[in-house]
């Protein structure tokens, strides 16, 4: 299947479940065009475009525009048993990112804004074991039909798995507030504070740094290597500076997110390779 396959199939779930505009981008030393709301028609002349960065090494992205209610939510990090366990149970994409690892769209009963997408997906995220750390509301997705670029994957071919439809899920039980959640029995409660989370930091750049820590230390947990995430992590951090006016440049916040990570990684007393 080709990359315009695959992103069809994407895009035709996508749509059915009532999606219609997206931000698709590559991450390049910060993710180009990720602000940029695109239609389908824009969307597939994008495509030839992110094919391109992506034989050069870039990573592509895909997401339902931000600044809109939209009726999914989004899970990261499931293995393919879990991720077609919900494809069979509620409508879902199911995209496979590297060998046996999933994220999953899965339509819901309304429409919901980004902060009460993030409140289900944290919810959601703690009953079914996917990554907490990708619960924000507006995190990004694997475009379905290029190669996943990041250290130790292999240059895997992302793929749908799964495009089903079924029942939507009713969000209403997961709209509550992190703290309301009970702890899982055994288990640390994955919205207790931890020494790493970003809660209680005293400004952005301390909360970008906490950040870092978090996201370095969960690769650490699961056994994987960290320096697969600084890319991500400069990406990610880079767009929130800019985003904030923190900085005016793509290269100053660049410097500042490179900064960050490296100060992070230091505190973890791991090897940067920026």
């Amino acid at each position: 299947m080709s990359h315009k396959d695959a992103m069809s199939t994407m895009l035709n779930w996508f749509q059915n479940a009532g999606v219609h505009s997206w931000n698709f981008c590559v991450l390049d030393k910060g993710m180009l065009g990720h602000e940029r709301p695109r239609d389908r028609d824009e969307v597939g002349r994008s495509l030839g475009w992110a094919w391109v960065k992506n034989q050069n090494g870039r990573d592509v992205y895909i997401r339902p525009a931000r600044g809109q209610s939209w009726p999914v939510v989004f899970l990261d990090d499931l293995s393919p048993r879990r991720a077609r366990g919900i494809a069979h149970k509620y409508a879902s994409l199911i995209v496979e990112t590297s060998q046996d690892n999933c994220q999953a769209w899965v339509r819901t009963t309304r429409h919901l804004s980004e902060p009460d997408r993030a409140l289900v997906q944290r919810s959601l995220a703690s009953l079914v074991g996917a990554d907490p750390m990708s619960t924000s509301g507006d995190h990004f997705g694997r475009a379905a039909g290029y190669c996943n670029r990041k250290k130790g994957r292999n240059d895997f071919c992302v793929w749908v798995l799964e495009a089903t439809d079924g029942t939507s899920l009713d969000p209403s039980p997961h709209l509550i507030k992190p703290s309301a959640l009970p702890a899982p029995a055994g288990r640390r409660a994955v919205f207790t504070p931890s020494p790493l989370s970003t809660s209680g930091a005293k400004s952005e750049s301390e909360r970008e740094y906490r950040y870092c820590l978090a996201r370095l230390d969960w690769a650490q947990r699961r056994g994987r290597d960290p320096a697969g995430e600084m890319d991500y992590l400069v990406g990610n951090i880079a767009d929130r500076a800019v985003e904030r006016g923190k900085r005016k440049s793509w290269a100053e916040a660049i410097a500042y997110a490179e900064k960050t990570v490296a100060r992070a990684m230091a505190q973890m007393s791991l090897s940067p390779s920026l």
